[in-house]
């Protein structure tokens, strides 16, 4: 069950310091979430996930996305460097509460921005759509946390490719090693 104090923080926090369009924030969600589970032992918002099209999405954000988000940003279309058109993006409405958060969750918060912020949603979901969690599950399903150790590891063609020094173990190699069969049966 998400836990709503935490969600908002989080979420006013990511708007607040990156202004991005909604998939983006899911994404950082995302990667804050399963990279606090790991680290702390549980995730910041509570919230679950699964294996959409567009990569990982959180359920109870996505049913409630107009309320938690009209809590702290509006939505207005900017023009980005390099894009013909006008995309929707989050603007943060004011200075987030984010008293909620432990100091620990503020740091994989800060972390999370500090090394994927500058990324577009776009990027942030072909990352993810390699990672491990995301290749584990199949559309619909939930992600479960106990993959977040893999969060920063990723599957191509000739298997898993370490992210970040994240060990290659037995039990990875064997998690890799099903996702390649049935990728291989579903192509075939």
């Amino acid at each position: 069950m998400a836990n709503e104090l935490k969600l908002n923080a989080a979420v006013a926090l990511l708007i607040a310091r990156t202004q991005p369009g909604k998939l983006k924030l899911l994404k950082l969600l995302y990667l804050a979430d399963f990279t606090a589970h790991w680290e702390l032992g549980s995730s910041i918002t509570g919230d679950l996930y699964e294996h959409w099209r567009h990569g990982p999405v959180p359920k109870h954000l996505w049913a409630n996305f107009d309320a938690v988000v009209g809590l702290c940003a509006t939505v207005e279309r900017v023009v980005s460097e390099g894009s013909p058109f006008a995309e929707p993006r989050l603007i943060p409405t004011g200075k987030p509460d984010l008293s909620s958060l432990s100091p620990a969750e503020l740091a994989i918060l800060d972390r999370i921005v500090r090394e994927h912020g500058a990324m577009t949603g776009k990027e942030l979901r072909t990352i993810l759509h390699d990672s491990v969690p995301y290749r584990a599950t199949s559309h619909g399903e939930e992600i479960p946390y106990y993959l977040a150790p893999y969060r920063r590891t990723r599957v191509n063609g000739n298997g898993a490719a370490p992210i970040a020094g994240v060990e290659v173990t037995d039990s990875l190699q064997r998690a890799v090693a099903k996702i390649m069969a049935r990728s291989k049966h579903v192509s075939g």
